[in-house]
């Protein structure tokens, strides 16, 4: 009868364990699919902002600004979230799959050793080789500044383009109305 017992908490655990392997799964694809929509969307955005024809007026520039910076502050706040959850999984997961034996040497017959091997206990922690989340925030953090500078210097060169070209323009102009109240005997163009 003890033996049934422990049969049944095993087949409990290792439902439990399957169901958090889930989780875990869906976590790690929930930040895939932010960062990769997050980075698509500012890659868009860069080229647009390269091939638009207009002069970007000052506060345009700003509200786009200000746009992505609170746009990729909330994903990554989201992306925080979503990886604390990830930790605290990975840290129940640890203790599921001990309980089942997995970092025993030889739980599952002489010359087995564990499992799995020992640098994947540090999963999900500090000490863990994985950089998923770090690699996320960089690729978030390098998009967002490549599309702010684009935005800046598509601006800024336009800006000053335009402050000779203005010259020359306001130029034409003044000729155009010189020439109607002369009755357009100035500057014939054939």
């Amino acid at each position: 009868m003890a033996r049934d017992m422990d049969s049944d908490k095993r087949d409990v655990l290792l439902a439990l364990l399957n169901e958090k392997y889930q989780s875990i799964h869906v976590m790690r694809r929930r930040v895939e699919t932010y960062y990769l929509a997050s980075v698509g969307f500012l890659v868009g955005l860069v080229s647009w902002v390269i091939q638009h024809e207009g002069r970007p007026q000052l506060h345009q520039s700003i509200l786009l600004s200000v746009t992505i910076i609170v746009g990729i502050a909330a994903i990554v706040l989201q992306i925080c979230d979503i990886r604390k959850g990830f930790q605290s999984t990975w840290a129940v997961v640890r203790g599921m799959e001990d309980l089942l034996g997995c970092w025993k040497p030889d739980h599952f017959g002489p010359g087995t050793g564990t499992l799995y091997p020992e640098t994947w206990q540090a999963t999900g922690t500090k000490k863990g080789k994985g950089r998923f989340f770090g690699h996320c925030f960089t690729i978030l953090v390098i998009a967002a500044l490549i599309a702010l500078a684009s935005i800046w210097i598509r601006y800024m060169c336009a800006a000053s383009a335009g402050s000779t070209s203005g010259k020359a323009d306001h130029r034409i102009t003044q000729e155009l109305v010189s020439e109607k109240e002369d009755g357009g005997k100035h500057g014939d163009v054939h």
